[in-house]
C-alpha cells in the first residue's frame, strides 16, 4: 500500500474517532443535564407542590420516590465517567489531528519523503493509539450506530471543507 493513501486512511479514522467521541460526550452531558434538572425540579418545588400533593398524592409521591432513587444511584452511572474522560481525551486528540493536518498538506506539495511520512505516521499512531486507550481505560462506551453515521457524515464534510 502507498504511504501517503496509508498516512490519509489513517487521519481520517482518527478524525472520525474524534468527532463519534465527541457526539458521545455531548450525549452524555445532555444526560446528566437531564438528570440534573429533574432532580432540581423534584427537590426545589416541594413546598409549591402542596397543591398537587392534595389533587395528585399518588403521582407527586412516585415523582419524589423516583428522584430519592435517582439521587442514591446517580454516582453509580456511567456518565459521570466518561465526561470526565472523554473530556480529557478530546483537546488531546485534537492536538494530534492538528499536527497530521499540517503534515498532510505538506504530503499533497510533495514536500516530504515516504520515509519521514512513515516517521510521522508512526509518532501519531503511537500517539493516538496510548491516548484514546488511556483515556478509555475502564470505561464503558458502548457502539451508538447513530452515532457512528454522523461521525461519518461529519468526517467526510471536514474532509470537503477543509483538505479538498
Amino acid at each position: 500500500m502507498d504511504i501517503r493513501q496509508f498516512y490519509w486512511d489513517f487521519f481520517i479514522n482518527a478524525k472520525f474517532s474524534q468527532i463519534y467521541y465527541g457526539l458521545y460526550l455531548e450525549d452524555s452531558y445532555k444526560w446528566m443535564r437531564f438528570i440534573n434538572s429533574f432532580l432540581a425540579i423534584a427537590s426545589s418545588t416541594s413546598i409549591a407542590a402542596w397543591v398537587i400533593w392534595n389533587d395528585i398524592p399518588l403521582l407527586w409521591a412516585a415523582i419524589i420516590a423516583l428522584s430519592q432513587v435517582i439521587s442514591a444511584i446517580k454516582q453509580y452511572f456511567p456518565f459521570n465517567d466518561r465526561i470526565a474522560r472523554l473530556s480529557k481525551m478530546n483537546p488531546l486528540i485534537d492536538t494530534i489531528l492538528d499536527d497530521m493536518e499540517l503534515t498532510w498538506i505538506d504530503i499533497s506539495e510533495n514536500k516530504v519523503t515516504d520515509e519521514q511520512i512513515r516517521a510521522c505516521l508512526k509518532e501519531c499512531m503511537g500517539r493516538v493509539t496510548k491516548t484514546i486507550d488511556q483515556a478509555l481505560a475502564g470505561v464503558d462506551i458502548p457502539a451508538r450506530q447513530f452515532f457512528r453515521k454522523t461521525a461519518q457524515q461529519m468526517a467526510g464534510q471536514y474532509v470537503k471543507t477543509r483538505l479538498m
